[in-house]
Order: C-alpha cells, then sequence, then structure tokens
C-alpha cells in the first residue's frame, strides 16, 4: 500500500545482450549490480518475485 492505495508494479523482461552497454541510472536509483538467477533469487526475498524470475529464466532459454 502507498498511501492507502494498492501499489502497483510493471515488471519488464529484457535480457543483455552486450554487457559492455554503460548503465545509466536514473535519479531514483543508487546503485546496480548484475547477479545469476539464483543470487537474484536470494537477494528478491519473495517467493512470488523468485516464481517470476524463474518463468523469466524458462521463457529466455527455451528462446536460444
Amino acid at each position: 500500500m502507498v498511501k492507502s492505495k494498492p501499489k502497483v508494479v510493471h515488471y519488464w523482461l529484457a535480457e543483455l545482450v552486450d554487457p559492455e552497454t554503460p548503465i545509466t541510472l536514473s535519479d531514483e536509483h543508487t546503485d546496480y549490480e548484475w547477479g545469476g538467477l539464483e543470487a537474484t533469487k536470494a537477494l528478491s526475498g519473495f517467493e512470488d518475485m523468485n516464481i517470476c524470475l524463474d518463468s523469466a529464466e524458462s521463457f529466455l532459454s527455451s528462446r536460444r
């Protein structure tokens, strides 16, 4: 809840093609970190996010 209203979050699936691409952070961010699937799931701490990450990995793997 944000200000007594349900919070809506949109996630966009993307795959890094060129790891040399510079990262530009917005003023809403202070840092970023690249991590593998298991490391990212450990950081998330939310089962529903981990299910989403597993689904994304499965989808991307099927397209390789």
